[in-house]
């Protein structure tokens, strides 16, 4: 399970030392203690500890003064049988060429019509975005999972969720590897997992291009953030779980392009293909 954790922030009115903490809901609660040296505004990260009993939305309650709450969605039980089919939309392609496998799929190109056999969509530069979105929620909602490609990440989320984040400034070498040269939340059990925790950075020069994704990490408390550039702040791959057990990977890489990918990059884009995640 991945570690969720939710930033608040606190007006303190006196230094010293501080233990904040949520009651247990749905099996998780959210801590943090320590030290404030000063007063006025501050940014605390409270990590969530537990497993959740069910999946949904849950309120939590700080024991701060005065009470203030947030909100989160938990994903349980997400050990999903692997399906038959791996999809392209927009594009006709070969599967080995951007990922190592495990399973053997059926490939499906130039569709963006995913059913209850299609174990991952790969949305690709030429594919058709707009009128796909309510298709690709319930898709995500029953277990799918989504995987972009660059310039494409920004158009996927706001098409699927109404929303209108902006797209960033492209960042990278257009090197076509997905294994980004800087992880993030580098100690998140996606990372410390075998076998990701033996996957080696690209280096700087080889790294995939694509833009930014900020904009909707920052929005959207519900993602995780994985993967940028080397010498930047700004994300490159990030997560947002599903209700279902859906994933979508917002993966902003000239994947699909066809310079040589390290070991790394392809076995990263079977996992995010076929490995079962519990977030």
């Amino acid at each position: 399970m991945l570690v969720a954790t939710q930033e608040i922030q606190a007006n303190v009115t006196k230094a010293g030392t501080y233990s904040i903490a949520t009651d247990q809901v749905n099996g998780i609660t959210f801590a943090n203690s320590g030290t404030l040296a000063s007063t006025g505004t501050q940014s605390i990260t409270l990590t969530g500890t537990g497993t959740p009993t069910l999946a949904g939305t849950e309120t939590y309650t700080l024991n701060t003064a005065p009470a203030c709450s947030f909100t989160r969605k938990a994903i349980n039980n997400c050990s999903l049988p692997i399906r038959s089919k791996v999809m392209f939309c927009g594009g006709s392609y070969t599967l080995s060429d951007f990922a190592n496998t495990d399973n053997s799929f059926t490939v499906v190109n130039n569709s963006c019509t995913p059913d209850s056999d299609t174990q991952a969509l790969l949305i690709t530069l030429g594919a058709t975005i707009a009128g796909n979105g309510a298709a690709w929620l319930n898709y995500l909602q029953n277990g799918g999972r989504i995987i972009t490609e660059h310039g494409l990440s920004d158009d996927v989320y706001n098409e699927i969720y109404g929303t209108s984040y902006p797209s960033g400034t492209r960042y990278g070498d257009c090197r076509d590897n997905v294994m980004p040269s800087l992880i993030l939340n580098p100690t998140n059990s996606f990372w410390t997992t075998p076998p990701r925790n033996g996957y080696t950075a690209t280096d700087s020069v080889n790294e995939g291009c694509g833009n930014y994704i900020n904009a909707i990490v920052d929005g959207d408390s519900s993602i995780i953030a994985l993967g940028g550039w080397t010498g930047t702040t700004r994300v490159q791959f990030a997560v947002k779980p599903e209700e279902g057990c859906g994933l979508l990977f917002l993966l902003d890489s000239d994947w699909r392009d066809s310079d040589v990918k390290t070991t790394s990059s392809l076995n990263l884009m079977g996992d995010l293909i076929e490995d079962n995640f519990d977030f």
